[in-house]
């Protein structure tokens, strides 16, 4: 039928489904849960000041942070790169305890709802069972040597001595190609075009 997928999914959660008045109170508490993560984005993206660039003109923040770190100029990536940190470094106690706060009303809400465990609750809306999550960490750990083989490559290709988190993003092609808004508009349109 129709609904069978909608009944289904309702069904999964009647196990970790509370009487109305304790849901009423979970609900209620649902802003609490966005706390830390407001923390972290006012800290991370409005209190924080970053010090300016001395290898490039472009200033360092959360907004640019990317561009800088696929410079081709090593220097650049190696300034944006300590600086940036440096930054973070100095509110690693802030962070650290946002972090906790957050770990904490997971496990709580987990074990009131009676998951095993937050990872469960964070994972059980989309169907993902704790051992394929565990499976997907199995498989990478795995395939590092794939992994670091690719970094020496390109390590190689780049000629960089002694590689490191600076290189992870530098480009090893030159590309200047720039589409506009309007080129891409129009590209993913005519992408989409056999889907109707």
């Amino acid at each position: 039928s129709d609904y069978k997928n909608y009944i289904e999914r309702k069904l999964r959660y009647k196990d970790h489904t509370l009487s109305k008045e304790k849901e009423e109170i979970l609900a209620s508490m649902g802003e609490l849960s966005q706390l830390t993560y407001n923390d972290f984005y006012n800290l991370s993206y409005a209190d924080m000041t970053f010090p300016e660039m001395e290898t490039t003109d472009i200033p360092l923040n959360q907004a640019n942070y990317s561009k800088l770190m696929t410079n081709k100029d090593r220097k650049v990536r190696e300034e944006a790169f300590r600086k940036m940190y440096t930054v973070y470094g100095n509110y690693k106690n802030t962070f650290g305890s946002a972090l906790y706060g957050n770990i904490k009303f997971n496990q709580t809400i987990a074990r009131i709802k009676k998951y095993s465990s937050a990872r469960e609750m964070a994972l059980f809306s989309d169907e993902v069972s704790t051992e394929v999550y565990d499976g997907l960490i199995q498989s990478i750990y795995n395939h590092l040597p794939s992994f670091q083989r690719y970094y020496k490559i390109r390590a190689k290709r780049l000629n960089i001595q002694d590689p490191s988190m600076i290189d992870v993003y530098a480009p090893i092609i030159e590309y200047k190609e720039e589409i506009s808004f309007e080129q891409a508009k129009e590209m993913i349109l005519e992408a989409l075009k056999p889907m109707g």
